[in-house]
C-alpha cells in the first residue's frame, strides 16, 4: 500500500482549521472508494466529520454537532479505534459511532492528501478545502486524552471558574490583523483603556519568544510558522489568539 505509515485499523488525525464555507470539504484524506479502504476528515455544512470503511466494506461517517465555519480557528480530531469512530471539536467529544465489524480498513493505495481528496468523486469534485489548515498531525494509535488536550491547547483557554485567576482580572476580546502576517501585527482590544496589558508571543512548543506592551509590532524577525499571542494582565492570561507568520 502507498505509504500507509503502518496504519491498519487505528489512527488519530489532528488539525487546526479556519473556514467560512459550508460546502463538503476535506481536511485530511487517504481514501479510495473503489478499493473500499481508507479514511478522511473534513467539514460539511459547517460541521466536522470523520469517515472511511469497515472490514465488511461498510461505509461509515460520523458528524460533530458544533458549527465551525465561522471564520475562527477550531481544533478537530478524528479517532478510529478498530470499530469505533470518534470526532472531537475544540477539546470535546461530539460524537462516536460503532460497528459490529471487528476492525476498520484504513490503508489504501492512494497517497495521503491535506486539503483535498486525491481520487475525487468522478464528477470533478476533489473536496478542496476553502480556508486555512494548520498543524496536521497523524498518529497510528488511539491518541491519549492528555495528549489530545495538549494538541488543542486546552491549558491556554481562559476559564472564569479557575481559582488561579484574580477576581479583579477579567478576560478581554481581541482582534489581530493581518493574519497571516508578513512584517507587522496589529492588536485591537475591546476593553477599558486604563488597564495595563502586555502581550506575549509564544511558539507552538509553549516557549516565550518575546514580550511587549505595544499593540502593534514588527514580526520580521519571527521565523515562518504558527504562534500564540497571549494578552496578559498582572502576569495572568486574559486573552489568546493564534496567528501565522509568512
Amino acid at each position: 500500500m502507498e505509504s500507509s505509515r503502518s496504519i491498519e485499523d487505528l489512527v488519530s488525525v489532528s488539525a487546526w482549521i479556519k473556514t467560512t464555507n459550508d460546502k463538503r470539504q476535506f481536511v485530511v484524506s487517504k481514501y479510495n472508494s473503489s478499493e473500499g479502504r481508507g479514511y478522511f476528515m473534513g467539514v460539511e455544512n459547517g460541521i466536522a466529520f470523520l469517515g472511511g470503511r469497515y472490514d465488511n466494506d461498510e461505509f461509515v461517517q460520523t458528524y460533530g454537532t458544533t458549527s465551525i465555519n465561522d471564520g475562527e480557528w477550531h481544533h478537530i480530531i478524528g479517532v478510529v479505534d478498530g470499530k469505533s469512530w470518534t470526532i472531537w471539536v475544540d477539546c470535546k467529544i461530539e460524537n462516536t459511532i460503532e460497528s459490529l465489524s471487528n476492525y476498520s480498513k484504513l490503508n489504501c493505495s492512494d497517497p495521503l492528501t491535506v486539503g483535498s481528496w486525491f481520487q475525487g468523486n468522478g464528477f470533478g469534485e476533489f473536496r478542496f478545502f476553502d480556508g486555512i489548515i494548520d498543524e496536521v498531525k497523524i498518529f497510528s494509535v488511539n491518541i491519549l486524552e492528555d495528549e489530545l488536550l495538549r494538541l488543542c491547547d486546552a491549558d491556554d483557554f481562559i476559564s472564569s471558574n479557575s481559582n488561579n485567576i484574580l477576581q479583579s482580572v477579567q478576560s478581554v476580546d481581541t482582534n489581530i490583523y493581518p493574519n497571516p502576517t508578513n512584517d507587522l501585527l496589529n492588536i485591537e482590544i475591546e476593553t477599558n483603556n486604563n488597564r495595563k496589558l502586555t502581550f506575549g508571543i509564544y511558539d507552538m512548543n509553549g516557549a516565550l519568544v518575546f514580550e511587549t506592551n505595544q499593540a502593534h509590532f514588527s514580526t520580521k524577525n519571527l521565523k515562518n510558522g504558527t504562534y500564540l499571542l497571549k494578552v496578559l494582565e498582572k502576569g495572568i492570561p486574559v486573552g489568546i489568539n493564534r496567528f501565522v507568520k509568512l
